[in-house]
Order: structure tokens, then sequence, then C-alpha cells
């Protein structure tokens, strides 16, 4: 814009729209750097600003026509820059609301012209398709970005869960408790349980993988039943489980793990399960930390198994 008023310097009317080239250059980048990257993120003072950026920006693409002699001017071309736009960053609603804004301002344009009626309407046509075609466009793109974090998401998981039971994997439950941890403030207690079933492997020798793929699937159905709405629940490997309880203390902790002990007898499951509790009230490192619960599952077992022990709490 700046450059076509100074190459036609000669011409009428063209300081005016070198002052309005000027004014969008300094005006228009900085209001661009706070641009959302994408609809779903415009809070409602930024979607005033740039709705009412749009409007602006028609009204001053058909000043600068009319200004340089209206629909001869190659200037009118903007009109598809601000359309192409508009389909691009923002929702289709607002986005057709922007078309039906340009093809006013092209017919008011029109009329002041006296352009007959079938070249202004091949002209608004053109609009249009330019518009739909920008629309089909934008949404594709955004269509094939959303697929891509389904798929990314849907990745991460499989990551991060066990094929077997549906629960987290190693790495997945060492996640949740290092940002768990991570978090942790001083009141607000992070306790762990580390579980194994006691006879598994026997039992799994004796009556088959199949047998045992049930027994650890029905596990893992007890703990989600017995452990609160915002636990985790991981499986470490073979028999070995890990529960995550955020803000649960020692007493919490050994609540959710009586209620372990009891859906297993009530469900008559053929094995019983060894529990270490781990407790703690700062960040510590989550190696630590789960140290201390399997030393003791470890006295558990050696006390006899089927029964559950508690670590010394880290303050």
């Amino acid at each position: 814009m700046v450059f076509y008023a100074v190459l036609t310097w000669q011409q009428p009317q063209r300081a005016v729209m070198l002052s309005i080239g000027l004014a969008a250059l300094l005006l228009v980048p900085p209001l661009l750097l706070l641009l959302p990257a994408g609809s779903a993120t415009l809070v409602r003072w930024r979607a005033t600003l740039y709705y009412s950026l749009e409007i602006v920006g028609i009204g001053v693409v058909t000043t600068l026509v009319w200004l340089d002699g209206g629909l001869g001017s190659p200037l009118t071309l903007l009109y598809l820059v601000v359309l192409v736009h508009g389909m691009a960053v923002y929702p289709t609603s607002v986005a057709m609301g922007m078309t039906a804004l340009v093809l006013g301002a092209y017919l008011l344009l029109a009329l002041a012209a006296g352009v007959d009626v079938a070249r202004a309407t091949t002209a608004a046509g053109a609009i249009l398709l330019t518009a739909a075609v920008a629309a089909i466009g934008a949404r594709s793109h955004i269509s094939l970005q959303q697929h891509q974090l389904r798929i990314q998401a849907l990745l991460h998981r499989q990551a991060r869960t066990d094929g077997l039971t549906g629960a987290r994997n190693r790495q997945g439950i060492e996640e949740a408790i290092d940002a768990q941890l991570a978090r942790t403030a001083s009141d607000s207690p992070t306790a762990v349980l580390a579980l194994d079933l006691d006879g598994f492997k026997v039992l799994n020798d004796t009556e088959g993988h199949p047998v045992g793929d049930r027994i650890l699937q029905q596990v893992v159905a007890i703990l989600e039943h017995a452990s609160r709405a915002d636990d985790v629940i991981g499986r470490q490997g073979g028999d070995e489980f890990l529960v995550l309880l955020p803000d649960a203390d020692g007493e919490a902790a050994g609540r959710v793990a009586a209620r372990i002990h009891e859906r297993l007898a009530t469900e008559s499951v053929p094995v019983t399960v060894s529990i270490g509790i781990a407790t703690t009230t700062r960040r510590e490192d989550a190696r630590a930390l789960l140290a201390r619960a399997d030393e003791a599952l470890y006295s558990a077992k050696r006390d006899g198994r089927g029964r559950t022990c508690r670590a010394l709490v880290s303050h």
C-alpha cells in the first residue's frame, strides 16, 4: 500500500492514502503479535479486539479503493487478503459475517461507480467463491491438526498404558508420581502403595497364563474399586503394582489398603496381596519414595504376606 501510493504519487489523494498505509504498518503488526493460535483460544477481550480489527480493516480497504478511483483500483485485491485471513483464524460464523461485510462494501462501491448489475454480480460471486475455497482449506487444515493431535494423544496413552490390564505401565505410573511430587506442598501429603500378589508365580505356572492374565485383570478392577477417584493405578510388571494417592496421609492410605484386602477376600480371588505404604509431605525424589514403599512391602512379605506394612514417614 505504501509503495503503491509512492509509485503513483502523481495521482490524486496519494498523501491521504500514504498516511493510511503508514498508520496500518505501525498499528497492525503489534496487534497481530497477540493473535491467538486458533479460534479455540479466543478469550472474550481478544475476540472483541480482533473482530473489531477485521471490521476496521474492511472499512480501510473500502476507503482506499474509493480514494483510488473505485472498483478499477488494484487495491480491491486487498478484500481477498481480509477474507483469507478471516477464514484461517476465526470461527466459521464470524468469517461468514466478514464475507457479508466485504460483499456489502463491494456492492456500495459498485453502486457508487455505476457498475452494471451483471459485472457487479459476477465480481460478488468471485468474492463468495474465494471465501468458500479459503474456508474449506482452513477447515481442512484445522481438521488435519486436530486429527494429528488425537493421534499423538492416543500414542502417548498407549506408550504409558499396560496392554493387558489397562492400568498405567511402569513409565506411566512413575511419570504420574514424579508429576505429583513436583507439586506437593508441605501441607499436602502424598502416599504410594506398592503391591505384590502372593503366590501368583506358582498359580501362573500351574494353572496357565490365561488364568494368570484373568487374575491380573481382576486385581486391577479391584484396585480401581477400592481406591479413590483421583488415585492412579499402575502395573510395574509381572504381579507388581503401584497406587498413587495424592493428598493422602498414612491413615487414608491404610484405609485404601484395607479395602483392597477386603475386596480380594470377598471376590474370592485365589491370591492374597502384600502392600507397602510410603508417605511424604515434601518434594521427595520419586525413587526415594518408591524405595521406602518397596522396603515396607518386603516387610509385609517377611511378616507372613497378605498384610500391609507402613514405611517411616519422610518429613
